[in-house]
């Protein structure tokens, strides 16, 4: 009986229930029509399902102020209300969403505009690794939503699930989420026409960093002092002492008035080419220039986050571009880019790289890192305080990348010996006459040289003594440079192109001789005008492709400094137009750049001072070459100030007239010596004999219009009046050495052959200047 009152019950109620629903549909039918014919477009979901629009003004109901959502970011850009966004089509670029509060959930739906439709392409429920796919350009909308609770829809049971079926107009988006956020925003294809362009820096243009037992972030490179370039100490099998990471790479270093620009408006320059689309996308890719490039491009390189892979980074920007990467590739970071090439290559990627662009590569190596290895040449910074050229030497003994720079195989059939020695003088200098001749001339000779090889060598604090090099290392490098470096060529349809410095005063080889000043030997710098301050150019023209000369003597006696060189090669607004042209395949009509070599027709004058003096020469015009305040001035367009082992050397344009000063910084003696660099020939002129110093010493000569100079005044107490005069001593006449480039292979080693088997040391290229104040040996330096 209650079993029967009961369904009656329940079939009344289910009646009168569909009465009341029947009667509400029936009350909103007037208002389900006028939304259906609102002219505001629909919303068409996943599955394909049509809303229409209830709301023309705002059709995803999206709130005005928000205390929950924060920004929208996609592929790392922030989207903001009309923001354009680029994005390799069809691939998975990463979603995130900030959050003032952590929500219950959230999600992030992708709309795209089809008139007055909205077309949904793309949602992720936000938490995790979250990422979109566009696979259409066009205008787009995201709507945010959040709950910070079960959403109301849930809650609603049945009754509301039930409406939601009858009344379509119900379902008008996301109207119950606590929080929507609707942002319009338009989406690019970055798979243009355009290419992508991976720049690759030089050897120590890349910033390092470590971290101490706090976890505070300690940066290395640039170094604040000479215990930061210890923590860049490697073992000797060329693996990193402390965690080290890179980040960026350097884009001037130093600090106003005195800074340098390295990359600064170069990587204005590459970003100026991506707003004009000229390129798709570039990025400049830091890395530890330690290591050998073999190393970098196969494994990566440790950025704070962890390892990043080059070959990745080629890849991605390919796939942001048209398919293709130029490679733009600066000094060492040259050596990088054919290491590259090849792991793209056993990779089956090698054609995506459509070209390559050199800039002052050092294919074959340069003479410049050998006297740095060897004797910690032109790797002080801040007078010492900041690098002493001791710990360089020490630190950078066992870089595998110091050896890869070193001048391989190819180098001894196109460029004179780097390592030559006096004929005269007993001792290390006889030992190296007998093992290997006046010269250093082929790569086998150099490796055994660099090691040390049967001298017991040892790494002592006198930087005229060459360190002992890494065996192992050294070695490594040769083997990189016979398999791959040197040999190398461009992956199918790529095309190449050089840049080459030319027109500045370039180490060009290391002449060992009977030290001017006590006891021992001393290396000489010998310079050549056919370079760019650090790099030959023979060598950085070495590879096959088409090749551009920049005339840097020109350009830096028409433009105002700083002077452009080695280092800063890609600041040149010159270097930057030829590099817009290879990317677009125009034709160069760049001044001061040729495709022929320049006429090394300059002269200059090389002035050097041997033992405790400071030099300074200073021109009509009042600027500077040398050290002042503690800083490297090099005023002068063409000039430049080095120093190997204790030596100071200014070398100035010889059409110039000028004034030296001399100062002393301790006691002892010093000599004084005006050598003649002419078409890449190096010869003495003028020297003194040895003077006393003490640190109140002065002494000024001049070097007048008509090309003489003066007597050296001399000003022993420092009271600014003249003691004495000192005379020049002139240098005596010795034969001239012709050809200094180009000599054939076949010369060097029948010269080699017949020296080796004579064990003569009377070579016909070199005589002795007048030495009547000291038995030093000053051979001629041809170069």
């Amino acid at each position: 009986m209650c079993a029967v009152w009961w369904g009656r019950r329940r079939w009344a109620a289910a009646i009168a229930g569909t009465v009341l629903i029947m009667a509400f549909a029936l009350s909103i039918l007037p208002h389900i029509a006028a939304a259906q014919t609102l002219p505001c477009g629909t919303i068409i979901d996943e599955d394909g399902e049509a809303t229409p629009i209830d709301d023309c003004a705002n059709p995803f109901h999206a709130d005005t102020s928000f205390s929950t959502i924060g920004e929208l970011r996609i592929n790392g850009v922030e989207i903001t209300e009309g923001a354009e966004i680029a994005v390799p089509l069809g691939e998975a670029v990463p979603v995130s969403v900030s959050f003032f509060e952590d929500p219950f959930f959230a999600y992030v739906d992708f709309y795209q505009i089809r008139g007055q439709d909205f077309v949904w392409r793309d949602g992720v429920a936000l938490g995790g690794s979250d990422t979109v796919r566009f696979s259409e350009t066009g205008a787009y909308v995201a709507v945010i939503a959040v709950e910070d609770s079960a959403p109301v829809l849930v809650r609603r049971g049945w009754w509301g699930r039930l409406v939601s079926l009858l009344l379509p107009t119900a379902r008008a988006y996301y109207p119950d989420y606590q929080e929507v956020k609707a942002i319009p925003f338009t989406v690019k294809d970055t798979r243009s026409a355009a290419p992508g362009v991976l720049f690759l820096p030089g050897i120590q243009a890349s910033r390092l960093y470590t971290k101490n037992l706090l976890g505070v972030e300690d940066q290395l490179w640039e170094p604040l002092n000479n215990g930061d370039v210890k923590q860049l100490a490697m073992t000797e099998a060329g693996e990193s002492v402390r965690a080290v990471y890179t980040r960026e790479v350097v884009d001037r270093i130093g600090v106003r008035p005195f800074n340098t620009d390295i990359y600064f408006n170069f990587l204005s320059f590459l970003n100026d080419l991506k707003t004009d689309n000229i390129i798709a996308a570039y990025t400049p890719f830091a890395y530890d220039w330690r290591y050998a490039v073999d190393t970098v491009a196969e494994i990566g390189t440790r950025y704070e986050e962890g390892m990043r892979s080059l070959v990745a980074a080629a890849e991605a920007l390919a796939a942001r571009g048209n398919g293709e990467v130029v490679v733009i590739a600066h000094s060492n970071g040259g050596l990088l880019a054919k290491a590259l090439t090849r792991a793209l290559e056993r990779r089956g990627k090698g054609g995506i790289v459509s070209k390559i662009i050199f800039i002052g590569t050092p294919h074959l190596g340069t003479p410049k890192a050998l006297a740095a290895l060897l004797h910690g040449y032109d790797q002080r910074y801040g007078y010492g305080w900041v690098m002493s050229e001791v710990t360089a030497r020490r630190v950078l003994n066992n870089f595998p990348a110091a050896y890869g720079l070193l001048p391989s195989a190819p180098y001894f059939g196109m460029v004179r010996a780097p390592v030559r020695f006096a004929r005269e003088g007993g001792g290390r200098l006889a030992a190296w006459r007998r093992a290997y001749g006046r010269e250093i001339d082929t790569a086998e000779e150099l490796a055994r040289f660099v090691v040390g090889e049967g001298e017991g060598r040892t790494l002592t604090g006198a930087l005229a003594d060459p360190a002992p090099g890494n065996t192992a290392l050294m070695q490594r490098a040769m083997a990189l440079h016979r398999a791959s470096l040197d040999s190398w060529t461009p992956p199918a349809g790529a095309a190449v192109y050089q840049i080459v410095g030319t027109g500045l005063p370039t180490l060009t080889r290391l002449f060992y001789r009977k030290r001017l000043e006590g006891e021992g030997i001393e290396p000489l710098p010998l310079f050549t005008d056919e370079g760019d301050k650090t790099v030959l150019a023979a060598s950085a023209a070495y590879a096959t492709g088409t090749t551009w000369y920049l005339n840097l003597k020109e350009i830096n006696d028409t433009y105002s400094p700083p002077e452009t060189n080695h280092a800063n090669l890609t600041e040149s607004s010159v270097t930057q137009a030829l590099v817009a042209a290879f990317i677009t395949s125009a034709t160069p009509t760049t001044p001061y750049a040729s495709t022929s070599p320049f006429a090394a027709d300059s002269a200059y004058d090389v002035i050097s001072a041997h033992s405790p003096v400071s030099l300074t020469v200073t021109d009509a015009q009042g600027r500077v070459v040398g050290v002042t305040d503690a800083r490297v001035r090099e005023e002068i367009p063409g000039s430049a100030y080095t120093e190997l082992a204790g030596a100071k050397y200014i070398v100035v344009p010889a059409r110039l007239s000028y004034t030296v000063t001399v100062r002393g910084s301790a006691t002892g003696t010093y000599t004084l010596l005006i050598q003649r660099l002419r078409n890449g020939t190096t010869r003495d002129l003028w020297r003194t004999g040895k003077i006393r110093v003490t640190p109140a010493h002065t002494a000024t000569f001049s070097k007048t219009p008509d090309g003489a100079f003066t007597p050296l005044s001399l000003d022993r107490n420092g009271d600014g009046v003249a003691d004495a005069e000192k005379k020049w001593k002139k240098a005596k006449r010795q034969k001239k050495e012709r050809a200094h480039h180009g000599h054939k292979k076949e010369r060097h080693q029948k010269e080699h052959h017949e020296r080796k088997k004579t064990h003569r040391d009377d070579d016909h290229h070199h005589g002795d200047n007048d030495d009547d104040d000291d038995d030093s040996d000053d051979d001629d330096h041809d170069d």
